[in-house]
């Protein structure tokens, strides 16, 4: 590459990187698309599907549309704890919405947009709906109840765990 071309692309990862830091969750944005969501591909090789196509297809789909479902989930989780989060030490600066880096009609319109994706993305692999609504249920719940009972917190994160694992072995159809 010339030098004008590495310039250009230097500068265009500092973009990114901006508008990434700009997100609702940018560390657990990276964590959850990588680490978590990444769950979801193992079926794959476990399988020894990943060299099949439509496999290799529905795997990425549903991995997106996990991706998405925890963005959601996030966004609110992160509306309802707001005032909390703004009295918090760490939080009131690292939640965009706490911090006002976000504001809440920017949050609600993302969830929208986001939940609008996600039922059409659903479409594309039909299989991964019902343990997406279950995961999408018992993080709900989560964020409304569950997270404050010793306990059932822990059972219903990894629960999201296995269900991701479950998802990316629906998807590329080695359970039904």
């Amino acid at each position: 590459a010339t030098a004008e071309e590495e310039t250009r692309l230097a500068s265009l990862r500092r973009g990114l990187l901006a508008v990434r830091d700009k997100g609702i969750r940018p560390g657990v944005d990276d964590k959850v698309l990588a680490d978590w969501n990444g769950m979801m591909v193992a079926p794959l090789v476990f399988a020894g599907s990943f060299l099949q196509i439509d496999a290799v297809r529905n795997a990425i789909v549903a991995t997106a549309l996990f991706c998405i479902a925890s963005s959601i989930t996030y966004i609110i989780n992160d509306l309802r704890d707001r005032e909390l989060d703004r009295l918090h030490p760490r939080k009131r600066y690292t939640r965009p919405i706490a911090a006002g880096a976000v504001s809440v009609t920017e949050a609600v319109i993302l969830a929208v947009v986001l939940s609008a994706f996600l039922m059409i993305g659903a479409f594309l692999v039909p299989s991964v709906i019902a343990v997406l609504g279950v995961y999408l249920a018992a993080t709900v719940a989560s964020t409304i109840r569950l997270k404050q009972v010793p306990v059932v917190d822990l059972f219903v994160l990894a629960s999201g765990f296995v269900l991701r694992v479950v998802a990316g072995a629906v998807a590329i159809d080695v359970v039904t």
